[in-house]
Protein backbone atom coordinates (compact mmCIF):
# COMPACT_ATOMS: atom_id res chain seq x y z
CA UNK A 1 0.00 0.00 0.00
CA UNK A 2 1.30 3.84 -0.99
CA UNK A 3 2.28 5.49 2.50
CA UNK A 4 0.11 8.67 0.72
CA UNK A 5 -3.17 6.05 0.82
CA UNK A 6 -2.27 4.54 3.95
CA UNK A 7 -2.12 7.95 5.61
CA UNK A 8 -5.17 8.78 4.22
CA UNK A 9 -6.98 5.99 5.53
CA UNK A 10 -5.77 6.42 8.69
CA UNK A 11 -7.10 9.93 8.47
CA UNK A 12 -10.09 8.17 7.76
CA UNK A 13 -10.41 6.04 10.36
CA UNK A 14 -9.38 8.71 12.72
CA UNK A 15 -12.04 11.28 11.74
CA UNK A 16 -14.88 7.94 11.66
CA UNK A 17 -13.96 7.33 14.91
CA UNK A 18 -14.04 11.02 16.69
CA UNK A 19 -17.04 12.14 14.79
CA UNK A 20 -19.41 8.70 15.28
CA UNK A 21 -19.21 8.04 19.19
CA UNK A 22 -20.98 4.90 20.08
CA UNK A 23 -25.24 5.36 20.28
CA UNK A 24 -24.79 4.58 24.42
CA UNK A 25 -21.85 7.25 24.60
CA UNK A 26 -24.21 9.82 23.03
CA UNK A 27 -27.06 9.18 25.02
CA UNK A 28 -25.10 8.97 28.52
CA UNK A 29 -23.82 12.79 27.28
CA UNK A 30 -26.74 13.79 26.25
CA UNK A 31 -28.89 13.15 29.28
CA UNK A 32 -27.29 15.65 31.49
CA UNK A 33 -27.81 17.96 28.97
CA UNK A 34 -31.28 17.46 28.65
CA UNK A 35 -31.45 17.76 32.48
CA UNK A 36 -29.60 20.83 32.42
CA UNK A 37 -32.16 22.25 29.33
CA UNK A 38 -35.60 21.40 31.72
CA UNK A 39 -33.95 22.79 34.52
CA UNK A 40 -33.49 25.91 32.53
CA UNK A 41 -36.88 25.89 31.34
CA UNK A 42 -36.22 25.16 27.63
CA UNK A 43 -38.59 22.44 27.23
CA UNK A 44 -38.47 21.89 23.39
CA UNK A 45 -35.37 21.59 23.57
CA UNK A 46 -34.86 19.24 26.25
CA UNK A 47 -37.78 17.39 24.52
CA UNK A 48 -35.82 16.96 21.18
CA UNK A 49 -32.65 15.82 23.01
CA UNK A 50 -35.00 13.02 25.23
CA UNK A 51 -36.79 11.83 22.03
CA UNK A 52 -33.50 11.31 20.08
CA UNK A 53 -31.92 8.88 22.88
CA UNK A 54 -35.08 7.38 23.97
CA UNK A 55 -34.96 4.08 23.28
CA UNK A 56 -31.28 3.68 22.58
CA UNK A 57 -29.17 0.97 24.38
CA UNK A 58 -28.73 2.38 28.15
CA UNK A 59 -28.83 1.31 31.54
CA UNK A 60 -32.52 1.23 32.55
CA UNK A 61 -32.33 3.53 34.85
CA UNK A 62 -31.08 6.53 32.29
CA UNK A 63 -34.29 4.73 30.09
CA UNK A 64 -36.46 5.77 33.33
CA UNK A 65 -34.80 8.83 33.45
CA UNK A 66 -35.56 10.12 29.72
CA UNK A 67 -39.11 8.85 30.22
CA UNK A 68 -39.48 10.82 33.42
CA UNK A 69 -38.01 13.61 32.00
CA UNK A 70 -40.03 13.28 28.41
CA UNK A 71 -43.34 13.57 30.78
CA UNK A 72 -42.44 16.57 32.61
CA UNK A 73 -41.41 18.26 29.64
CA UNK A 74 -44.76 17.61 27.80
CA UNK A 75 -46.35 18.47 31.09
CA UNK A 76 -44.70 21.83 31.38
CA UNK A 77 -45.81 22.20 27.93
CA UNK A 78 -49.34 21.65 28.16
CA UNK A 79 -48.66 18.42 26.53
CA UNK A 80 -50.72 16.10 28.91
CA UNK A 81 -51.77 13.39 26.25
CA UNK A 82 -48.36 13.05 25.40
CA UNK A 83 -46.92 13.39 28.49
CA UNK A 84 -49.74 10.58 30.16
CA UNK A 85 -48.24 8.67 27.37
CA UNK A 86 -44.53 8.84 28.89
CA UNK A 87 -45.69 8.46 32.24
CA UNK A 88 -47.65 5.16 31.02
CA UNK A 89 -44.35 3.94 29.44
CA UNK A 90 -42.18 4.48 32.13
CA UNK A 91 -45.00 2.57 34.77
CA UNK A 92 -45.08 -0.24 32.19
CA UNK A 93 -41.40 -0.81 32.48
CA UNK A 94 -40.81 -0.13 35.98
CA UNK A 95 -44.06 -0.50 38.27
CA UNK A 96 -42.29 0.13 41.12
CA UNK A 97 -40.98 3.06 40.44
CA UNK A 98 -41.85 6.58 41.88
CA UNK A 99 -40.44 9.42 41.14
CA UNK A 100 -38.84 11.66 44.62
CA UNK A 101 -42.10 14.35 45.61
CA UNK A 102 -39.06 16.68 45.89
CA UNK A 103 -38.48 16.41 42.37
CA UNK A 104 -42.39 16.78 40.94
CA UNK A 105 -44.43 20.01 41.60
CA UNK A 106 -48.15 19.27 42.80
CA UNK A 107 -49.49 19.17 39.23
CA UNK A 108 -46.54 16.56 37.92
CA UNK A 109 -46.95 14.61 41.46
CA UNK A 110 -51.74 14.73 40.36
CA UNK A 111 -50.41 13.75 37.02
CA UNK A 112 -48.24 10.95 37.93
CA UNK A 113 -50.56 9.30 40.49
CA UNK A 114 -53.78 9.21 38.18
CA UNK A 115 -51.77 7.57 35.65
CA UNK A 116 -50.19 5.04 37.93
CA UNK A 117 -53.92 4.39 39.61
CA UNK A 118 -54.96 3.87 36.11
CA UNK A 119 -52.09 1.75 34.40
CA UNK A 120 -50.99 -0.51 37.71
CA UNK A 121 -53.58 -2.93 37.71
CA UNK A 122 -52.93 -4.19 33.69
CA UNK A 123 -49.58 -4.14 34.28
CA UNK A 124 -49.89 -6.20 37.55
CA UNK A 125 -52.32 -8.67 35.78
CA UNK A 126 -49.81 -9.06 32.77
CA UNK A 127 -46.81 -10.16 34.90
Amino acid sequence: MPPGLRRTLVACCIAIGTVLPTTSAAAQSTLPAARDLYAAAAYEDALQILNTIRGTAQPPEDGRAVEQYRAFCLLALGRTAEAESAIEALVQVAPSYRPADADMSPRVRTAFHEVRRRTLPAVIQRT
